[in-house]
């Protein structure tokens, strides 16, 4: 019971985090490359600066094009 209580915190903070990335851009598209690029660089096994910096760089990106396009 008490190792089921350890990890209550880290899946709540995880699920509220998770959610919150798709509302932090203009649109959810740009969230969803930035996530997309976030998790392959982490599986990659980057560093926790690299994959914020590379991530947000997604989603400027993305931002960009859907207004260039738009």
């Amino acid at each position: 019971m008490r190792s089921f209580l350890y990890y209550i915190p880290y899946a709540v903070l995880g699920a509220m985090a998770f959610l919150a990335v798709f509302y932090s851009t203009g649109s959810v598209a740009s969230a969803t490359v930035g996530l997309v690029v976030a998790v392959f660089l982490a599986i990659k096994g980057k560093g926790l600066v690299t994959v914020a910096v590379l991530a947000c760089v997604a989603v400027l990106a993305a931002e960009a094009l859907m207004g260039f396009i738009a």
